[in-house]
């Protein structure tokens, strides 16, 4: 299943945004002459990158939205040609764009979309942790988009996403937020939480101060930023990447570096996560290659939380394994891995319901003390 299938003139390449889709949602282009109906059951939604000039363009876009009447779509044209405009607006049952519309209007036309079409991730229990859930996604939604369009990132959005998942974390457990977040259409959504998740409760495991576990959490959010620059496509791709694909998925540290570079204020240490999350101590990691003691422990608890959340990530298109065989395979890293960490990351790996288990725990103990009394 693909999120948008844009439908193109055979002798046409995408124009003008229509080319920033694959990088806000699974797309993928087909040549008008080669359609089938079929195709169009795999998408979310239909993209029309036609021209409205062109009788029989608008002739196969009257059928199509005959015969699919219920599914989402999108018509792109150009807002200086006014047959374009008058053939759009007479065609009807579409969100018509133009094609030079910024990236910020592509990206909020699609959410909206995402939304009406109930997706799982907006039809969660009512709890405290999908209620968070459901404030970070409009608020990661920002900064990704900010990001897209090389905008300052929102500061106050980075905030509160980070004490929305800390609250979350602590008042109702890891577990509870791994349920909600992996609900979500997106990969790149749903790995961030879990990762930012994890490191919310493995601060709190590891006794570190508030600030440091704010800052944590910070790193976990953008860890993969750099991300924004590589379509959907290659990052959701079901099978194998190729040799070029996987040297473009290889540059994310350097794409994240580069934009949280760029903003005002952004704490070093979180830029630096976002570049290191994939060295490893014995020197085999990217894309640095560092070694040891100069890898960080911030980023080592990261690079254990990115690993175990990537593993247990729960995706149709790909492979994932339980809590104890990620944890096994962790181990099996070696001297890759920090092993003094991953032994104090265990109680999160495997503890059910994080927060409330560690608060239940103390009022048992309250309450030994005061029989003892």
């Amino acid at each position: 299943m693909i999120d948008a299938l844009i439908i193109l003139d055979d002798d046409n390449s995408p124009r003008g945004m229509v080319k920033t889709i694959p990088y806000l949602c699974r797309a993928k282009f087909q040549p008008v002459s080669g359609f089938k109906i079929e195709q169009a059951s795999e998408a979310s939604m239909l993209v029309m990158d036609l021209s409205l000039n062109s009788e029989a363009n608008v002739s196969f876009i009257r059928k199509l939205f005959r015969i699919l009447p219920d599914k989402p779509k999108i018509v792109f044209a150009s807002r200086s040609d006014r047959q374009e405009i008058v053939q759009a607006c007479a065609i009807g049952g579409a969100t018509i764009l133009g094609r030079a519309e910024s990236k910020c209007v592509i990206n909020l036309s699609l959410r909206k979309i995402f939304r009406d079409l109930g997706n799982p991730f907006y039809r969660v229990e009512a709890n405290a942790a999908a209620a968070a859930a459901m404030r970070v996604d409009s608020l990661y939604a920002d900064i990704t988009q900010s990001a897209i369009v090389e905008a300052p990132l929102p500061e106050s959005g980075i905030l509160a996403c980070a004490r929305n998942v800390i609250d979350a974390v602590h008042g109702q457990g890891v577990d509870s937020w791994m349920d909600v977040v992996q609900k979500h259409h997106s990969h790149t959504y749903c790995h961030s939480m879990m990762v930012s998740g994890y490191a919310a409760a493995f601060g709190e495991e590891l006794g570190l101060d508030t600030e440091t576990i704010n800052i944590l959490v910070h790193a976990g959010l953008l860890h993969d930023i750099g991300k924004v620059r590589i379509p959907l496509s290659v990052l959701d791709k079901p099978g194998e990447l190729d040799e070029e694909e996987c040297g473009l998925v290889k540059r994310h540290p350097e794409f994240g570096r580069e934009i949280l570079s760029s903003q005002a204020n952004m704490d070093e240490r979180i830029i630096e996560v976002a570049y290191s999350h994939h060295e490893y101590l014995d020197g085999s990691g990217y894309p640095q290659g560092l070694r040891g003691d100069r890898i960080s422990p911030l980023v080592r608890i990261i690079t254990i939380c990115d690993i175990f959340a990537a593993l247990t990530e729960e995706r149709s298109y790909k492979q994932y394994y339980s809590r104890r065989v990620a944890y096994a395979i962790l181990l099996e890293m070696g001297a890759k891995l920090d092993r003094e960490l991953l032994k104090k990351f265990r109680p999160v790996a495997f503890r059910s319901e994080f927060g409330e288990l560690r608060r239940t725990v103390k009022d048992i103990n309250a309450r030994k003390l005061a029989v003892s009394a």
